[in-house]
């Protein structure tokens, strides 16, 4: 599980045993090292215009990614990954820095292989481009989200830039009756997903 910007270690852990007892699943915290609001944007803008910043920028959440999902190479079954808001971003970008690994060694069957073992849960997500291989994503946006009104038609444009390499996905819209503010909500969000599960 990777989350989003201005949330610190105990925020972050403090999500990570809310999705647990809400969902019912074993996930694991991928900790994002955050930085406060003004170098967060930055990093989460940097992250949507190229992958390659993103992942020099995060350097902490990328990495930790990439070795825990490398160390899958060698077991079989599913690869399910969660991410929250900025948390998409740093996921994408991931799994791209492993698909140019992959391919650039050769090993294009391996990253397809791989590929389609993974399955992306998003909520309240910042990136919609992903690598085209990764067919299981099921992106969720409650109605009213910032960060989902504003990168949305930023990534629908951008996509005629990004290339063949990846496809939009987009989020599936949630009604949601509460404050705009509150849109955004993590806690909000997994009432959605605890409703979608059963």
């Amino acid at each position: 599980m990777v989350t989003g910007i201005c949330t610190d270690l105990e925020v972050q852990k403090n999500y990570l045993s809310q999705a647990k007892l809400s969902l019912g699943i074993e996930t694991r915290l991928i900790p994002n090292g955050t930085s406060g609001a003004v170098l967060d944007i930055g990093f989460a803008i940097a992250g949507i215009l190229s992958s390659a910043w993103g992942f020099k920028v995060e350097i902490e959440a990328t990495r930790e990614l990439y070795r825990q999902i490398l160390k899958e190479l060698r077991k079989d079954g599913e690869i399910k990954l969660f991410a929250y808001s900025q948390g998409s971003i740093i996921t994408c970008n991931t799994l791209v820095k492993i698909k140019e690994r992959l391919v650039g060694h050769g090993e294009e069957a391996t990253w397809k292989k791989l590929a389609e073992r993974i399955s992306i849960t998003t909520v309240g997500a910042a990136m919609h481009l992903w690598p085209k291989e990764i067919k299981q994503i099921n992106s969720f946006s409650l109605e009213g989200d910032i960060v989902t009104k504003i990168t949305l038609p930023l990534l629908k444009i951008y996509q005629k830039l990004a290339g063949d390499d990846y496809r939009f996905v987009n989020p599936q819209v949630e009604k949601f009756d509460g404050p705009k503010e509150q849109a955004h909500s993590f806690t909000n969000y997994l009432k959605i997903l605890k409703e979608r599960l059963q």
